[in-house]
C-alpha cells in the first residue's frame, strides 16, 4: 500500500498524527476518558504494559480492521487446529502414563 517513493509521499500528511500518538503512552492517553473503567482498561488493551506508545495498538487494530493481521486462511486454520489438538492430546496421554 505504501511501498515505493509514491507510497511514502502519500503518507506524508499522516506523519504528524503518527508522531503525535507515538509520543503519548497508553497510560497518559487513557487519562482523557471520564469513565473509570476505560481509564483502567485502555492501558492494558493489547499488552499489560501501560508505557507502550498509543500508536502500537492503533496500528494493530487498524491492521485487523482491513484483514492484514490475525486473519488465518480458513483451510490452513482448520488443519492447524486439528494438528494442534492431536499433539496436545498425545502429550496429555504421555504425561498421564509417565506419572503413573
Amino acid at each position: 500500500m505504501f511501498s515505493g517513493v509514491a507510497g511514502k509521499l502519500k503518507m506524508l500528511p499522516l506523519m504528524s498524527t503518527l508522531m503525535k500518538y507515538g509520543k503519548i503512552n497508553l497510560k497518559e492517553y487513557s487519562q482523557r476518558f471520564s469513565d473509570p473503567f476505560l481509564k483502567r482498561a485502555l492501558p492494558t488493551i493489547q499488552y499489560d504494559i501501560d508505557e507502550v506508545p498509543t500508536l502500537v495498538p492503533m496500528v494493530f487494530l487498524s491492521m485487523l480492521s482491513v484483514g492484514d493481521a490475525g486473519m488465518a486462511n480458513r483451510r490452513f486454520s482448520s488443519a492447524f487446529t486439528v494438528a494442534l489438538r492431536n499433539v496436545t492430546l498425545d502429550l496429555e496421554e504421555k504425561s498421564t502414563t509417565t506419572q503413573k
